[in-house]
């Protein structure tokens, strides 16, 4: 029953001789506590669900807070991954600055954060460029 519910490209991370447990556990540890990266995908696909007439209401509804419930469930989200999150979502418009700051956050650990701040001055140092490349 649990391998029906999953994608087929994760049956490899699972050992099915080890049982239903060790299959439940493994795909948790894949899952939770993933990094910061994937809390800020999860919320950003919540945060860009709209309604729309095509599409029942409470359907959008489950989607979104079924987005919010994983980013949760990987971790706690502190004050500044919150900053972290809406300064990516607000440069939507600059896909390249998104990617390498996104990349800077996937690369980022526990013991080496990205901060909010951190993503600022990087958003400065962008500004900087564009500023001397239009004058």
């Amino acid at each position: 029953m649990l391998f029906t519910t999953l994608e087929k490209s994760e049956w490899v991370y699972l050992n099915r001789t080890l049982g239903n447990k060790a299959c439940w556990d493994a795909i948790c540890d894949r899952h939770q506590n993933q990094g910061p990266i994937h809390q800020v995908a999860y919320l950003q696909e919540a945060m860009a669900a709209k309604c729309s007439r095509g599409t029942p209401l409470p359907v959008t509804a489950e989607k979104s807070c079924s987005e919010v419930d994983h980013a949760y469930d990987m971790g706690d989200i502190s004050r500044d991954l919150m900053k972290c999150i809406l300064l990516l979502n607000s440069l939507s418009d600059f896909p390249h600055t998104r990617a390498m700051v996104s990349w800077d956050i996937s690369s980022s650990s526990e013991a080496n954060p990205i901060t909010s701040t951190d993503i600022q001055q990087y958003m400065d140092d962008e500004q900087s460029l564009w500023d001397s490349y239009m004058t």
